[in-house]
Parts: C-alpha cells; sequence; structure tokens
C-alpha cells in the first residue's frame, strides 16, 4: 500500500520524472561513447591485424625473395667461380699471345732489318746498273754522233783505205818477189834415190840424233847441218846449208 503509494507519487511529481529522464539521457550517452569507444577499439583492432598480415606477408615474401637471392647468390657464386676460372685462362692465353707476340716481333724485326739490308744492298746495284746505263748510253750517242760524219770526211777515209790497200798489196808483192830471189840464190842437193817417200828409214840417217828421221812433214838438223821440205804427193826437197863436207842420207 505504501509502495504504491511511493509509485504514484513520484509519477507524478514531474521533477522526479525529469531527474529520470536526465539519468537515462546520461546512461544512453554514456552507452553510445562506450559503443563508439568499443567499435573504435574493434577498428584499431582490426586495423592491427591487417597491419599484421600485411607484414606477415611482407615477411613471407621477403623470406621468398630472400631464399631466391640465396639461390642466386648460390648461383653467382658459381658462376663468380666459373669467371675467375675463365679469367685465370684468359690471363694465361693472354700472357702466351704476348710471349708470341714478342717472338713475332723479333723475328719480324729481324726479317725487317734483314730486307732492308738486301733493299739497301738493291739499289747500291741499281744504283750502279744505273751509271753503267748512263755511260753505256753516253757512249752510244757518242758513236752515233761519230757515225754521223758528213760524207766528204768519209769519202776521205774510203780512198785512204783504198790507197792504204794498194800500198799493202805492192808490199806483198815485193815481199814476193824477195821471196823468190832468195829461193834461187838457195843452193840445192838432190838425193840420188827416188824423189819420193816412201818410209821413215831407221838405218840411213844424216847423224845418231835422228832429228829429221820422224814422221813429220818437215824436218831440221838440230846442228843446223840441213833441212827438209815436203811438197804435195810426198815429194821431199833436201836442202843443204853449205857445201862444205860430204852429206849422209837423209
Amino acid at each position: 500500500m505504501s509502495s504504491k503509494s511511493t509509485t504514484s507519487n513520484s509519477s507524478n511529481d514531474p521533477s522526479a520524472s525529469h531527474s529520470q529522464q536526465n539519468n537515462n539521457l546520461k546512461r544512453k550517452r554514456t552507452l553510445e561513447l562506450e559503443m563508439e569507444q568499443t567499435n573504435l577499439e574493434m577498428k584499431l583492432s582490426k586495423d592491427k591485424q591487417n597491419l599484421l598480415k600485411e607484414e606477415i606477408n611482407k615477411n613471407e615474401n621477403l623470406a621468398v625473395e630472400k631464399e631466391e637471392y640465396k639461390k642466386r647468390s648460390e648461383l653467382n657464386s658459381e658462376e663468380l667461380t666459373q669467371l675467375k676460372k675463365d679469367h685465370v685462362e684468359v690471363v694465361n692465353e693472354l700472357n702466351k699471345l704476348k710471349g708470341d707476340y714478342q717472338n713475332s716481333s723479333k723475328t719480324m724485326l729481324n726479317e725487317k732489318n734483314e730486307l732492308a739490308k738486301k733493299l739497301e744492298k738493291i739499289n747500291k746495284e741499281n744504283t750502279k746498273l744505273r751509271e753503267e746505263k748512263n755511260l753505256n748510253l753516253k757512249e752510244l750517242e757518242n758513236y752515233r754522233n761519230a757515225c754521223q760524219l758528213p760524207t766528204d770526211e768519209k769519202a776521205v777515209l774510203l780512198r785512204q783505205n783504198n790507197q792504204l790497200s794498194l800500198e799493202l798489196q805492192r808490199a806483198n808483192s815485193e815481199l814476193t818477189k824477195c821471196r823468190n830471189e832468195l829461193a834461187l840464190n838457195l843452193k840445192l842437193r838432190y838425193v840420188s834415190i827416188e824423189n819420193r817417200i816412201n818410209e821413215i828409214s831407221n838405218y840411213l840417217t844424216c847423224c845418231v840424233n835422228k832429228c829429221i828421221n820422224l814422221n813429220l812433214s818437215d824436218g831440221t838438223c838440230n846442228k843446223g847441218q840441213s833441212f827438209i821440205r815436203i811438197q804435195d804427193n810426198g815429194i821431199v826437197n833436201y836442202y843443204s846449208v853449205e857445201d862444205k863436207a860430204v852429206k849422209l842420207w837423209i
């Protein structure tokens, strides 16, 4: 009875009703704030979860990339090792080529020097030949000039040549005449046997020297006693230098 009376009194009291409304509004506002706070926290939590997922994904991607990088590094390491080996081989090959080039350069230098010497020798020979050629050309020019004498001078030389030929013929005639006269003045002695050679005697000799009893067409005594001249067809003439003693058979 008393509670009903109180409720009835409070519902009927305007101030009490207004206070109740205020309290409800405050509570509602508080709940709304708490709801907003909760939503905000949930959003923050969700954002954190998303960020965490992104980080996880990034880490997973980084792990994959790291693994791939590791593989690439291993491949690069192998390639680097191979490249080092190739580099060593290339260096060795370059050193070999350098040595070959130096040897080849020395050989080529020696050949060049030898060719230079030969070229110098050839140049000297060419110079000498050129000088000889110029000299020959000069002599040829002189000869041509000499051959191009005037006609009158050639005629004079021709007459002189003919005159000398006539004088030579006269001299030969005089010499022949003198020889004939000298032959007539010589004393001849003929042997009593047939004046023809059949054999060379080894026992009817002039003396023991047998100097004119050889198988020759003529002969002369070493002591100046006599000599022979065999003519055509085997006819022999015996000549005595002088008639101081009787001559033996020749």
